[in-house]
Order: structure tokens, then sequence, then C-alpha cells
């Protein structure tokens, strides 16, 4: 058998009795080929020490196999499962993936998106941070074919496939949970304003009060957009404090601003959910760990970065194509998870 140094795929291809195309194919992950024999080739791969080169490969086909992942914030739980779906999906075609953070600053999310374009990445993931307003550094990358997926927080004026969830089925989904248990004064609290993402929550909030014919209170709704949960837990504490009479069901659009809503309504001496009973979103790790134990809408995390990674390679895959595939709009549903809160 030849040292790894020296592996071949004509060494696998020949040792297997199959093509070499073939076995080239399995090992990118080209879906032509059965899972079976893609297996197979793998497991033959590795049993004679094959390690792919590539340097040689970005070559031949005029590529890095490098994608870019652009976030909002690190220490997000939802951004990490996020994380975690794009290298699982990245992997299995043998890309390599490069992360930065805007940490929600604009001046930040043009500067990465410049070091992605410098560092040459074939294409760009991106969650809009929530300054953004102005798209010339993503609408570059574009002009120099290199395409971006947007996922979770996005625009639609950029040319781009996008991936999001279903936030106004989810949020629906929540306000009608505390319906149906005779809530019938419900707060919303929001994050940005400005993020389609929340903006899709708070229609959500609206069509389920409006179905049961409970008029819209604005003295009930409040945004935070501070990004930091002092801030947050000040602006929630104050309008949790004013509101007379309080709610008796609270929706929040994340699941750190139902924590800091719970702990806020503790210090009143408010008992959770006999007094008010509160709704969170997205199922977060300490959505389970807080007492009481948070009820909050799933949102398929993993999956929303694994799906918006499968686009990507495929529109970068096909960019020799001489009709571009059709831009894709991808919505992932969501579902209520009820716990101590309610």
């Amino acid at each position: 058998m030849p040292s790894s140094n020296s592996v071949r795929l004509e060494d696998i291809a020949r040792q297997l009795r199959i093509s070499v195309a073939t076995v080239s194919r399995a090992l990118s992950g080209d879906a032509r080929v059965k899972a079976a024999t893609r297996e197979l080739v793998l497991q033959t791969a590795a049993q004679m020490g094959y390690v792919p080169n590539s340097v040689a490969r970005g070559l031949r086909k005029g590529r890095t196999y490098m994608l870019g992942v652009l976030i909002p914030k690190y220490d997000d739980a939802f951004f990490v499962e996020i994380v975690k779906g794009v290298e699982h999906a990245a992997r299995s075609r043998q890309y390599k993936v490069l992360i930065a953070s805007s940490e929600q600053s604009y001046q930040r999310e043009r500067e990465s998106t410049q070091m992605f374009q410098q560092g040459g990445v074939d294409g760009l993931l991106v969650c809009l941070c929530k300054e953004t307003r102005r798209y010339q550094h993503f609408e570059q990358l574009i002009k120099r074919n290199i395409p971006i997926v947007q996922f979770d927080c996005v625009s639609k004026t950029l040319a781009s496939d996008r991936v999001t969830t279903d936030d106004v089925l989810g949020a629906r989904q929540a306000v009608d949970y505390l319906l149906n248990s005779g809530r019938r004064r419900i707060a919303y609290l929001g994050g940005p304003a400005q993020l389609e993402g929340y903006q899709n929550r708070l229609r959500g909030y609206r069509e389920a009060l409006q179905a049961a014919q409970i008029p819209y209170d604005e003295q009930l709704i409040v945004h935070s957009d501070h990004g930091a949960r002092a801030g947050d837990m000040e602006v929630i504490a104050n309008f949790l404090k004013k509101l007379q009479p309080l709610p008796d069901g609270i929706f929040a659009s994340n699941d750190l601003l139902a924590i800091l809503a719970m702990k806020s309504l503790k210090r009143m001496g408010l008992k959770i959910p006999e007094d008010i009973a509160i709704v969170g979103y997205g199922n977060s790790p300490f959505s389970t760990i807080y007492e009481p134990a948070l009820s909050t809408v799933f949102q398929p995390a993993f999956e929303m970065g694994e799906q918006a990674t499968q686009l990507l390679i495929e529109r970068i895959e096909s960019s020799d194509n001489e009709s571009p595939l059709p831009f894709q709009d991808l919505t992932l549903p969501t579902y209520f998870i009820q716990r101590e809160s309610t």
C-alpha cells in the first residue's frame, strides 16, 4: 500500500475497482454518488491514509474552499448553535470556516466583510447587525462574484438566498398559548425594532390578539436594543414598574428578555406564573436552568446554519453555469415548548 503522503485518487479507485471520477465525487460530497458508495470510499481513503491536497484542489477549481461566517455576537447561544450547523455542513463538503462577529456594530460588520474578501473566501454567510441600514459592503462582494447567504436577521433588498424562521407563526404560538390559558392583558418585550425578525414577532403578537378580539395597546409594548444585559434590565424594570394595572402575561421576543423580566418581577414580589405568566423565544440553554423553567418558542438554529451553508455551497459550485440558480427564501418552522413559567 502506498505511504499516506503519496496516496492518490487513482490508488483508491484501483483498490475499489471504480472510476477515479466516482472517488473524486464521493470525497467531495457530490449528491450523484450513492450513500453506500460514498461511505465505502471514505472508509477506504481513511484506511489507506489518504490526505486531500486542498491547495491542489483549490487551484484546479479556482477556489479556496473557505467560507466566511459573520454573526452579531459570540456570546449568544443561538448563534453558537448556528455556527455548529454551519461547520457540520461545511465539513461534509470539505470546506473550512472562518468566523467573525460584528458585535452589533455596523463599522465592525464592514471591516469584517473586507477582511473576508481579502482572505479570499469563496462565499459569506451573514446575519445583519442591528445598526445595518446600508449594504454597499455586501453588494461589493456580490459584484466580485463572492455570493452571500443571509440568515436570521436579513434584508430583502440584497440579492441573495435567505434562511429564516417563521417568526410570525412562532409569536402567534406563544401568544395563543397565553390566551388559551386565560391571560388577557399580555405585554410584549421586543428587541431592536428595525430588525425584520423582531418586526415579525410583533406582527404575530398583534395577529394573535386580533384573532382573540383583544385591542392592541401601545402601553403594553416596549423595545430594548441595548445589546447589553444591564441596559436591557433597566429598560424592562422601568417598563414593568410603570404598568398599571400589571399584565397577567408577557411574551418576550427572545429568551434573555424573558429571563430579565422574570428577575424584575421577582424583585417586585410577584410570582411566576401565578401572577404573571411568561413566554420567551429561542429555546436557549439557560431557558431550562432558570427557576421557574421558561416556556419558549423553539428556533431550529442548527438547521438554519446547516441549510444556509448548503445553499451557499450550491451557489458557489454552480457559479460556472451559464444560467445562475434562482435565489431561495427558506422559512423554517417553529414550535411552542411549555414549561413552568406558564
